[in-house]
């Protein structure tokens, strides 16, 4: 393939996904897109664009209750996702940081047989892999809040699960939030004391 190109560039292994990204901003900021292909074949580009739009310095996105909802999940195709999303956004807003979350934790089934989610401890682990492998930041709101043995049973025990066992109530929330601040403050007061990146 390289014989065949007007310019081959080498890449150092690791780099292959930094130089697409570099490439899809360059076309996009270009207006060099084929918005017949997009439209057609691909799903979120004018929300993408929107949210590229705002110019973020920090972009957190939190993944995993409703991948791990379906019981067909499937955890290679769940990080597959993730990248496919990522990589648009890093394209899009390529001065921004990412900080992705792990799920809160929640039930399945029917309000009588309902069971806490077996599959949400995997895509918590998805997540923490897929943030390792590509140098990004994240926070494993999993098991901050009890994990696979008690997640779900420190929600409902609080009454911050709404009847569904899946949404949160205004103060669950709420708290999620306040657990992310207060991790965030932790992690800057921490490099302003030791002066590291």
């Amino acid at each position: 393939m390289a014989k065949k190109a007007d310019v081959h560039i080498k890449l150092k292994p690791g780099t292959n996904v930094a130089f697409a990204n570099g490439i899809m901003h360059v076309i996009i900021e270009e207006g060099l897109q084929d918005m017949d292909f997009i439209n057609e074949r691909t799903e979120g580009y004018e929300k993408i664009k929107e949210i590229a739009s705002l110019h973020p310095d920090l972009i957190i996105v939190s993944f995993g209750t409703n991948e791990a909802h379906s019981r067909r999940y499937l955890a290679q195709a769940h990080k597959m996702q993730i990248g496919r999303l990522l990589g648009m956004l890093k394209a899009a807003c390529p001065e921004a940081a990412f900080l992705l979350t792990t799920p809160p934790g929640a039930y399945v089934g029917r309000r009588r047989a309902r069971t806490i989610n077996p599959r949400t401890v995997t895509a918590a682990r998805i997540i923490k892999e897929y943030a390792q492998e590509n140098k990004m930041a994240v926070w494993d709101m999993y098991n901050i809040v009890g994990g696979k043995t008690d997640a779900c049973r420190n929600w409902t025990k609080h009454h911050m699960l709404r009847a569904d066992g899946i949404h949160f109530t205004p103060d669950g929330y709420r708290l999620q939030g306040n657990l992310l601040h207060q991790a965030l403050i932790k992690a800057y007061n921490e490099y302003v004391a030791t002066g590291l990146e």
